[in-house]
């Protein structure tokens, strides 16, 4: 089955929030309340295989990629793309205002 007219415009989507990895970290650790260790972000993937192109005439041996989990793994030493779970959601020493 032939996908439809490839020349017609792109609709374009406004990105609304999208997060730095270290941001998607952070707020895993909150999620999981962990209050100590180290933690890096994980994403497990799932490959499909097939044929795929405009036409059938035109399909070519092809890879797809899924991302099917992000999750936590924690380590034992700091590393650069960790994040430490004691210094997530820490006060700044600011007073939250009441009323």
């Amino acid at each position: 089955m032939p996908l439809p007219n490839t020349d017609a415009p792109v609709e374009t989507v406004e990105t609304i929030a999208a997060l730095p990895i270290r941001k998607i970290t952070e707020l895993l650790i909150k999620h999981h309340g962990l209050k100590e260790g180290f933690y890096e972000p994980i994403v497990e993937f799932v490959i499909a295989t097939g044929h795929v192109g405009p036409q059938a005439q035109d399909a070519l041996p092809s890879a797809i990629i899924g991302v099917s989990k992000i999750g936590l793994m924690k380590t034992e030493t700091e590393t650069p793309t960790c994040v430490d779970a004691s210094k997530v959601g820490k006060r700044t020493g600011r007073k939250r205002k009441t009323t």
